[in-house]
């Protein structure tokens, strides 16, 4: 599906998960409703551009991992909830009888043997941990842990000063992608700034 097809799923089921981390240990909204919606948007354009390569990713499970990816969380830091993280997402897509559960679930944990969808997952967490809040910001970001290297090549270039413009961006604005309508209000935020954000424009189509 394309991600405007997933913002209702989001908005309605998932969100308010971070929305309640928010509320308790989450209130500078480090891993809450902009960490999942943008990570959703850079998720669909790390596939976007696999599938251009004609490197074969499944949308949809990447969608629902990357948007329950922090929902086990239990505090900010070092994230010790993965597991829990992935059990939530096993039972919400068993309650919704989507199937591959089990290996969309484990999509989350960074262990394992990498498929297309894990890596496209592996590879939006990465990319965020340039966020100011993280301490390591765009100065300190290391691409030597992203494993799309080798398979995307020079696009990545483009690809991370793209990223690196939205994350800016949206931290500066944070409060306006902070609820249950932030993966929308995202959305739209590139749809006004389509020339600065050209191909992750292009990979919402």
């Amino acid at each position: 599906m394309k991600l405007a097809s997933f913002e209702p799923i989001f908005r309605n089921d998932i969100a308010p998960i971070y929305i309640g981390h928010q509320e308790t240990f989450d209130k500078d909204c480090i891993h809450g409703c902009l960490h999942i919606s943008r990570s959703l948007v850079i998720s669909n354009f790390l596939s976007y551009t696999l599938n251009k390569l004609n490197v074969k990713t499944n949308p949809d499970e990447i969608f629902y991992a990357v948007s329950f990816h922090d929902s086990g969380r239990q505090a900010n830091g070092i994230d010790y909830w993965e597991s829990d993280s992935s059990y939530k997402c096993y039972y919400y897509l068993i309650s919704k009888g989507i199937h591959n559960a089990i290996e969309v679930s484990r999509t989350i944990l960074k262990t394992g043997e990498f498929n297309n969808n894990h890596l496209c997952v592996y590879d939006t967490d990465v990319l965020e941990i340039a966020r100011p809040c993280t301490g390591i910001g765009f100065a300190g970001f290391d691409r030597k842990y992203l494993k799309l290297t080798n398979i995307i090549g020079g696009y990545y270039t483009d690809i991370i000063n793209e990223v690196f413009e939205l994350i800016r961006e949206t931290e500066i604005n944070k409060d306006k992608f902070s609820d249950e309508n932030s993966l929308q209000n995202l959305i739209e935020h590139i749809k006004l700034n389509q020339e600065i954000y050209p191909d992750i424009y292009e990979s919402l189509h």
